[in-house]
């Protein structure tokens, strides 16, 4: 004898079948949601650098002095003006822009292929007519790595690898 079923339920087979389906469909959209946002984060520091590289070029052009953005040994980067010797850096510390992300256990490396020196110093410079020293900027971070190329006339950085992990 059969029971007569409802015609407003579910039975258990049904809710296991749609669960299931959907556990298989979370699966595949997680990996996909994970990506997006280690590609974003990426950007982000990116976008924090150029905001970074626009603040020094525009502090130059606009105050007739060189700027430079100083690379320090964790990977940090601060803006100073460029006739500050160590002692006024020391301190400013501080109160200096920080790239954000350099706090955070990520790091900015610089790489300059026109300098004259074999070993030149971890600074680009900006100067006051708005042009800079052609410098290549490579990126690690937990959400992936990056390298930009800098144009020295307009201080924009053109991405030459970008891979999100």
């Amino acid at each position: 004898m059969t029971r007569p079923r409802s015609p407003h339920g579910f039975t258990l087979l049904e809710l296991c079948v749609v669960l299931a389906i959907a556990v298989l469909l979370m699966g595949l959209a997680v990996p996909s949601l994970t990506g997006q946002m280690a590609r974003r984060r990426l950007q982000e520091s990116f976008d924090h650098l150029n905001v970074l590289v626009s603040q020094a070029r525009e502090h130059a052009m606009k105050e007739s002095k060189p700027y430079l953005l100083a690379w320090d040994n964790h990977g940090a980067v601060r803006l100073y003006p460029a006739d500050f010797n160590n002692e006024a850096r020391r301190k400013l510390g501080a109160t200096a822009e920080l790239l954000p992300a350099a706090a955070s256990g990520e790091k900015y490396a610089l790489f300059r292929p026109s300098a004259l020196t074999a070993q030149p110093s971890a600074e680009w410079t900006f100067w006051p007519s708005g042009t800079c020293e052609p410098v290549i900027v490579k990126y690690e971070g937990s959400s992936g790595v990056w390298e930009a190329g800098y144009n020295p006339l307009s201080g924009r950085g053109n991405l030459s690898r970008f891979v999100a992990q």
